[in-house]
C-alpha cells in the first residue's frame, strides 16, 4: 500500500496521522481587511450581514455559547462605522469563532479553507457539544440547503437534540472509527438554507464520544439532490479531545 493510500485509510478510521498536508488557512485578519463584497453594493451588503449577525448572536445565546461580552459590545459599535469598515470589523470578530470557511465561486464550485492549521485550536471535551461558526463566501448567490457529513460521524437527528443541551451520550454504542456527532444548527432563528447573501455565517456543532486525538473528514455540499462534481468539498481536521469530567 503506497503512502497516500495509507494516509487516506487512517483518516477514514479516525486515527491520529502525523504529517497530513492541509490547505492554507484563510487567515481571518487578512480576510477581514478585504471584505468579501462588491464595493458597489456595500450598503446593502452591510444590511444583509447585520441581519445574519443578529441571527448568530441570538442562536449562540440559545445554545449556551453566547458571544463574549467584549465582542458583543464591539459588534454593536460597528453601527457607527462606515459600511466597508463595519463589514470588515464584523468579519474580524466572528472569524475568531469559526472552524473553517466554505468558499463557493460564481459557478458554485466549493473550496474549504480551515481557520487554522494548528490542531491545538480545535479542542473538544468528550460528551460535550462544541459550537463553531462556519463562514460562507457565496459568490454564486445560490439559495440551496447547505449540508455537512463525515465518515467519522454517527447518524443523528438534529430535531431530537434539545435546544441548549450541552451534552451528548458518550456511552452509546459506536465503532471506534465513528467517534463523532455533528449537526448544522438550523432551528430558529437560523436559516435552513443558503440565503443568497454573498457572505454569511452558519453554526456547526460537534460532540466527541471518545477522548484523545482524533481525525475527521468534513464534507460540505449542496443539499436537495443537487450534488454534482465540484459542488462539494472536503477537508481533514485533527481534534484534541479532553476526557469527560468525572461525575
Amino acid at each position: 500500500m503506497n503512502r497516500s493510500r495509507c494516509i487516506k485509510w487512517l483518516i477514514m478510521l479516525g486515527t491520529v496521522v502525523i504529517g497530513i498536508s492541509v490547505p492554507t488557512p484563510y487567515s481571518p485578519n487578512a480576510v477581514a481587511a478585504s471584505p468579501m463584497v462588491d464595493p458597489r453594493d456595500t450598503k446593502a451588503a452591510r444590511q444583509r450581514l447585520e441581519e445574519n449577525v443578529a441571527q448568530i448572536v441570538r442562536a449562540l445565546a440559545n445554545l449556551g455559547s453566547a458571544v463574549a461580552d467584549d465582542d458583543r459590545v464591539r459588534l454593536e459599535a460597528t453601527a457607527r462605522l462606515p459600511d466597508d469598515e463595519a463589514i470588515g470589523t464584523i468579519q474580524e470578530i466572528l472569524d475568531r469563532y469559526a472552524l473553517l470557511m466554505v468558499h463557493i465561486d460564481d459557478e458554485a464550485w466549493f473550496k474549504i479553507l480551515p481557520a487554522s492549521t494548528d490542531p491545538n485550536t480545535r479542542q473538544l471535551v468528550q460528551s460535550q457539544w462544541k459550537t463553531y461558526l462556519i463562514k460562507v463566501n457565496n459568490e454564486a448567490r445560490i439559495t440551496s440547503p447547505l449540508e455537512v457529513r463525515s465518515p467519522q460521524a454517527l447518524p443523528v437527528d438534529p430535531r431530537r437534540i434539545p435546544q441548549g443541551d450541552s451534552s451528548c451520550d458518550a456511552r452509546q454504542s459506536h465503532d471506534w472509527s465513528q467517534w463523532l456527532l455533528l449537526r448544522l444548527y438550523k432551528q430558529s432563528p437560523m436559516q435552513t438554507a443558503l440565503s443568497g447573501r454573498e457572505l454569511e455565517y452558519f453554526i456547526l456543532q460537534l460532540c466527541s464520544l471518545d477522548a484523545g486525538a482524533r481525525a475527521a473528514e468534513l464534507v460540505f455540499y449542496l443539499g436537495g439532490g443537487q450534488v454534482s462534481q465540484g459542488h462539494y468539498a472536503d477537508t481533514n481536521m485533527l481534534f484534541h479531545i479532553d476526557k469527560a469530567p468525572a461525575r
